[in-house]
């Protein structure tokens, strides 16, 4: 079945420490993913398992490679500077993302996605953007005489999914003079026209002679020859058994090995799970263990900015030779020779143990403690053998690529030890009214370590050691420990199974804030009514099988915007300036951090409403799921800038407020459901949004990240995050004004709104098809009504590879709508005055010019449809199957990412739901991520 919120009436749900609920009890919204719908297509994460499958969940890519990374929200922003993330809790115990990310989607039953502050209130400051709650495969409840063996196998094949268009009617050159000339060993397509002939391309052979090749493109994808199929490989065992009497054990072993589309690119993780459970009596006895080992070995990421500086004329597999000497152009670096001169290894081993004793009082009272530790060791180094440009080579080019070698090594930790417990309590109060409390404590301890070295100048090239380098290595020492704890209650009033009332309250004491005011209180409270349960005419309704309507209020302090030791007076060695050199033998040096946070700095603060309706009709073939939230944030915690003659170049402050809104809709349908047939239908609609209602006193926005003539801000009155920068200057009319002079269009001198980085709303379908034992499922979605800024389009540009920059001949041009300011304040239409003349250098320098320093000219609308998963599978029948000793068998083809439809301005710059910027600085994409991917595959999966 496909994913829905409730699935059966007497499901239960796990919610925050691991209190177990019935779905008329919750008062806010969640939705629950279980195991068929995660691992369906085989993904390699959880991230993607998740991915269009969970209405109000936004997942970005911030970084496309084997070492992948993601940004995760849930309902939006809520902060201009701390995190937004949701809250990682695997088998009752909150965690981290990167432990989310490792785990492998085979070993997981269910998750339980909590939307917004309002499902996770218990869980603190740490809930206060959601939560995701992830419970681990548990193993069988048979009948506890036989074990029971899973094995699944999957390959797949990954591909390049699409490329930056390119303009592919001019070739390899640069215009000087007045005229596009063809230069053999120029990183710029302009060049003239092609014609067909044979022409130089690259830099002199050692003999001196230049190859030669058809003056022809190759097509816009040239460079995809550059990339190779990279493979995946994919294979998890599970052995469990037990059952209610005797226990209940799992172990899963998992390995998936990633070669990627960049050669000598790969990953290599081994997951184990060993998860086990016990009652004796009254004792009941749970623990689990995970273990994740991953290595990883890639090249500079800067790859796909040295491959785009070529012309589509240029046949890359022929210049494979990794010899800078002999690339194809003189002013950057040969790919083949970074891939094997350039390159990071990352190890990393992570232990998640959770172990939990619980003790049955009476048939009323419980209790339960929970201890838990996790752990993280990352090491890791990089080598640079660095190049010495021969000056043969310089004198041709007048540039050099010189640098020198480098090595660096690092070595860090992080460890979390966790303990709560909780005591819960079930009394009846009086008829028909029954009270379902908890009462509970937690305490987390969070110590991170980190270490690094790294030097340049290789003595003994190939020998990467620290001793190796010149000089005095730079280092790098840290070590931060935070503490917190938290009281916290929860109670449930239940009149008659139909009426519900919750409130919570938590007190947490944390370690990041002054100790004169470290500690900070917020409620919450909830009601849910099911009107199918209490009115005659609802009860006996052959249409609607049920309804619920659902509200909540919560406030949840968060502190994630503060780092260990940011209220403190920290100091740094310094370096002086003068010398370049200090400290100097043994005089050493401090001075302040420039980067202040305010001593008495408190949370911010966020509140929350929501109301919910649940439908169920025609026994549960219409399923529908309603919720929409409004809520504000106050006491924001951010960085502003400060004056420079004061030393210090931003303060961390309580400022601004912002509002938040939002809806959600989730329709099921089942249009078919027979012995040989069943279609399940399931569709979304996701909208929120946070409006920055005030900054500070002194300013109405503040900088979240930004360069040059871009940036991503917080503005008064904008949805947050707000694209600026420099933008064209318009007449009344809406012309663009045009000097008169230059030809070249007017910018703004003070930055103008371009864009908004969140998605107006985001449709989410997910259906399955069964016809007796084939089955075929497809997820997608489509999102729109967001932009970002693409640096891919920058240096497509500056190269001469942009498809506008050649559509109607390299030739000057009246730009179209645009208009001449005659006298101040009064403006023409403009008829006479070109742009982008007089001559071939002109044109180009254009490009390079004034087109490039307008932002405007690189907002990219960000709509997307993608189908994100295609799963065709065939179970064999069990008599087919039996004599071979299996109860199980099926086989699947699988494909991800097979399909991305982007807008017309989107020629493939970037994928829409990545993001060069980590954090809440969304709505950026860089030249340097790799192409987007797709990849197909078979899985097949036994059970014995």
């Amino acid at each position: 079945e496909m994913v829905e919120d409730i699935i059966e009436l007497n499901q239960v749900v796990v919610t925050a420490f691991g209190i177990v609920r019935k779905p008329d009890e919750l008062t806010t919204s969640n939705q629950v993913v279980k195991a068929d719908e995660l691992i369906k297509a085989s993904p390699q994460n959880l991230a993607t398992a998740l991915t269009a499958k969970v209405s109000g969940l936004n997942i970005l890519q911030t970084f496309n490679g084997v070492n992948d990374d993601y940004l995760i929200t849930l309902r939006g922003m809520r902060s201009f500077s701390a995190s937004n993330e949701p809250l990682i809790v695997i088998d009752g115990v909150p965690s981290t993302t990167e432990l989310f990310l490792a785990l492998g989607p085979d070993m997981i039953e269910n998750i339980n996605v909590m939307k917004g502050a309002n499902g996770a209130a218990l869980y603190g400051p740490n809930g206060a953007n959601g939560a995701i709650i992830i419970t681990t495969k548990k193993g069988g409840y048979g009948d506890g005489q036989k074990i029971s063996i899973d094995v699944k196998s999957t390959t797949q094949f990954e591909n390049v999914a699409y490329l930056p268009e390119r303009q592919t009617r001019y070739g390899q050159g640069w215009a000087y003079g007045t005229d596009f000339q063809h230069i053999a060993w120029e990183n710029g397509s302009w060049g003239p026209e092609f014609d067909g002939t044979l022409q130089p391309v690259g830099l002199p052979l050692p003999d001196g002679t230049l190859r030669l090749f058809p003056y022809e493109t190759l097509g816009s994808d040239n460079i995809k020859a550059f990339f190779q199929t990279g493979t995946i490989y994919d294979n998890t065992i599970s052995v469990s058994g037990g059952n209610s009497e005797m226990g209940h054990v799992n172990l899963s072993i998992n390995n998936l090995h990633r070669e990627f589309i960049i050669a000598d690119d790969r990953s290599k993780k081994t997951s184990v799970l060993l998860n086990a459970g016990k009652t004796f009596g009254k004792f009941n006895l749970q623990g689990s263990v995970q273990y994740i080992s991953k290595a990883t070995k890639y090249t500079y990421y800067d790859l796909m900015y040295f491959m785009l500086q070529g012309a589509t004329n240029i046949d890359v597999t022929k210049f494979k030779d990794p010899l800078n000497e002999t690339h194809w152009t003189g002013y950057v670096l040969s790919p083949y020779w970074i891939i094997d001169n350039i390159r990071n290894f990352d190890f990393a081993d992570r232990i998640n143990a959770n172990f939990t004793a619980g003790y049955e009082i009476d048939d009323h009272i419980n209790i339960k403690t929970t201890a838990s530790l996790y752990s993280s060791s990352t090491h890791g180094y990089q080598y640079d053998n660095g190049y010495t440009e021969p000056t043969y080579i310089s004198d041709i080019t007048g540039y050099t690529r010189s640098y020198p070698s480098s090595y660096g090594a690092y070595t860090g930790s992080y460890r979390t030890l966790y303990g709560d417990v909780l005591a819960h309590f079930d009394y009846p109060i009086i008829s028909n009214l029954s009270l379902n409390a908890n009462l509970g404590a937690s305490t987390q301890e969070t110590t991170t370590t980190y270490h690094s070295v790294s030097g340049v100048g290789l003595t003994i090239p190939g020998f990467y050691n620290i001793s190796n380098v010149s000089g005095v290595p730079d280092t790098s020492d840290s070590r931060n420990l935070i503490r917190n704890f938290a009281v916290f209650a929860d109670a449930t009033l239940n009149y008659k199974d139909y009426l519900y009332f919750n409130f919570t309250g938590r007190n947490d004491w944390t370690s990041l804030l002054n100790l004169n005011h470290n500690t900070f209180f917020y409620p919450s409270a909830g009601m849910s009514f099911i009107p199918t349960k209490s009115i005659d005419a609802l009860k006996k309704s052959k249409v609607i099988d049920k309804i619920k309507l659902s509200y909540s209020y919560v406030k949840v302090g968060n502190t994630s915007g503060i780092n260990a030791y940011d209220i403190n007076d920290t100091y740094h060695q310094s370096s002086d300036p003068f010398t370049g050199n200090f400290p100097f033998g043994p005089i050493n040096s401090f001075i302040p951090d420039q980067s202040l946070t305010d001593p008495n700095i408190e949370p911010e603060f966020i509140t929350s409403h929501e109301v919910g309706l649940t439908m169920e009709m025609f026994k549960r073939r219409i399923r529908v799921d309603i919720s929409a939230f409004k809520g504000t944030t106050k006491n924001q915690i951010s960085k502003i800038s400060t004056s420079f003659a004061s030393g210090v170049i931003d303060n961390r402050i309580n400022i601004g407020t912002a509002g938040i809104k939002g809806m959600e809709i989730d329709l099921g349908f089942t249009p078919l459901n027979s012995e040989n047939w069943k279609w399940d239908i399931n569709t979304s609609y996701a909208t929120s949004k946070m409006v920055v209602t005030k900054v500070s006193d002194q300013s109405d926005e503040v900088l979240i990240n930004g360069f040059g003539n871009f940036g991503i801000y917080a503005t008064e009155g904008e949805p947050f995050p707000v694209l600026k920068g420099s933008d064209f200057v318009r007449d009344p009319l809406g012309r663009i004004v045009i000097d008169a002079n230059s030809g070249n269009p007017l910018r703004s001198p003070q930055f103008q709104v371009l864009g908004h980085a969140t998605p107006k709303y985001i449709l989410n379908l997910n259906t399955s098809l069964r016809y007796k034992n084939f089955t075929l499922t497809a997820t997608a979605d489509f999102r729109t009504g967001h932009q970002f800024f693409s640096g891919m389009k920058t240096l497509l540009a500056w190269t001469g590879n942009l498809v506008e920059s050649a559509e109607n001949g390299r030739k000057q041009f009246i730009f179209p709508n645009s208009s001449i300011e005659t006298s101040p304040g009064v403006y023409a239409a403009n008829t006479n005055v070109p742009t982008a003349g007089p001559d071939d250098v002109a044109f180009m320098n254009y490009y390079g010019g004034n087109f490039m320093r307008n932002a405007r000219n690189f907002i990219i609308d960000a709509t997307a449809l993608k189908v994100r998963q295609l799963t065709l599978s065939y179970t064999l029948p069990i008599n087919y199957i039996k004599s071979l000793g299996l109860t199980n068998l099926k086989l699947s083809a699988i494909a991800t990412n097979p399909i991305t439809l982007l807008s017309k301005q989107n020629r493939g710059f970037a994928d829409p739901d990545s993001n060069w910027f980590e954090g809440n600085a969304i709505g950026y994409n860089d030249w340097d991520n790799y192409p987007s991917t797709k990849t197909y595959g078979l899985s097949i999966n036994l059970t014995f």
